[in-house]
């Protein structure tokens, strides 16, 4: 059986969210019909500095996007807020605190008596990730594999540089998206066989997200004349998938004026019915690595059935 995933990208530039911010624009593209699984990527969520790097992880504006997700996905809640700072036992991930569902309360999502629920977060440093499902499909959930995998960030390619840098301000100006994605440096590398080679990615029919000026929707073009490098905008942030099963419905970017990116979303039907093999590493690279990867991934697990555990407790 299919079911509607939304997946998002976002980098905020270091900055810590404020209470007014509304995250419906992110995520109601999928509000007519809504997705039954949200997989939420942010980038930047603190400034990467030093003292960010190096020491304890500030799990603050981690916390404060859990409580405004919640608040996009669960608009009508019946029960009072919640903390915006919640952990689980071990003190090491954010937690949305939906003991609404565990008590048997109704609260209002996207869909008429039904809502979402955290089943999984993971911050490190500055990255932080966050899937929710649909509340009536939670006790559902459970022994998590992976087969269909999706790959989501600011992955930070840009544009190879053109003959003539006029003629990249004159296909901007003329939104020729085709004539500008033939220099973009990822599918150049894909093309090549060299990164990330037979991941799929859907077509890319809006303007680059990146670099913008301050809460503005003009780019940060630098030229020659006022000093320092010239830079061309950029599709950085960017939405791959691989696998089996899934079928991408659509690839758009939201006008948020945030931070100097724009977000990106897709939407999937993720046939979550079908017997696949969990994905395999490509030729030559690392079993040792690979078998890493899958320890991180039964750790994470573990983690976010505690806090599933623990929020049902209370």
């Amino acid at each position: 059986m299919a079911k509607r995933m939304f997946v998002g990208t976002w980098n905020v530039g270091g900055r810590a969210p404020d209470s007014g911010l509304n995250l419906r624009e992110l995520l109601t593209f999928s509000s007519s019909s809504p997705a039954d699984i949200y997989v939420l990527g942010f980038q930047e969520i603190v400034p990467l500095n030093a003292g960010n790097v190096l020491v304890a992880e500030d799990r603050g504006p981690a916390g404060q996007w859990l409580s405004l997700i919640r608040k996009a996905l669960n608009p009508r809640r019946t029960q009072q807020d919640v903390p915006e700072n919640y952990y689980d036992a071990a003190g090491l991930n954010p937690v949305s605190f939906d003991r609404t569902i565990a008590a048997g309360e109704e609260f209002g999502g996207f869909g008429a008596g039904d809502g979402y629920r955290l089943v999984a977060c993971k911050q490190m440093v500055g990255i932080f990730l966050c899937v929710w499902v649909r509340a009536s499909l939670f006790r559902h959930v459970s022994n998590v594999r992976v087969s269909k995998i999706v790959w989501l960030g600011d992955l930070n390619y840009r544009l190879e540089a053109a003959s003539s840098w006029d003629e990249t301000l004159e296909l901007l100006h003329e939104k020729d998206w085709k004539a500008l994605l033939e220099r973009d440096q990822l599918k150049g590398e894909q093309r090549g066989g060299r990164v990330l080679a037979g991941w799929e990615e859907g077509i890319i029919n809006f303007p680059p997200t990146y670099k913008y000026l301050a809460n503005s929707d003009s780019y940060a073009i630098r030229l020659a004349k006022s000093g320092g490098k010239r830079r061309a905008p950029a599709w950085c942030d960017r939405i791959l998938w691989q696998g089996k099963g899934m079928k991408q419905q659509w690839y758009r970017r939201g006008e948020s004026r945030f931070s100097d990116h724009r977000p990106v979303y897709a939407l999937f039907a993720v046939d979550l019915d079908g017997d696949y093999t969990l994905a395999r590493p490509s030729a030559g690279s690392s079993s040792a690595a690979w078998g890493k990867v899958q320890a991180e991934e039964i750790l994470l697990l573990s983690r976010a059935q505690s806090c599933i555990e623990t929020a049902s407790r209370f």
